[in-house]
């Protein structure tokens, strides 16, 4: 959460309930090439790329999982 700035969770659903906006990074995975530009006319460019936004959230999500179980 920290590298979000957020402190507590008691911040975090603050700014849920605020609507605030925080600005995060996105991935981009290039799957079996080195370059962009070695993806052959023929292929599908799209299957052999892959977007995700940064999980900024490792180990405490489990946590939260873990507790909701019960």
């Amino acid at each position: 959460m920290g590298c979000l700035g957020v402190k507590s969770v008691e911040q975090a659903l603050n700014w849920l309930v605020k609507g605030d906006i925080v600005k995060m990074d996105a991935n981009k995975v290039l799957m079996d090439y080195e370059n962009e530009a070695d993806i052959p006319e023929t292929e599908n460019r799209s299957s052999k790329l892959r977007y995700s936004i940064i999980n900024a959230a490792v180990g405490y999500v489990a946590k939260i999982v873990h507790n909701a179980l019960k």
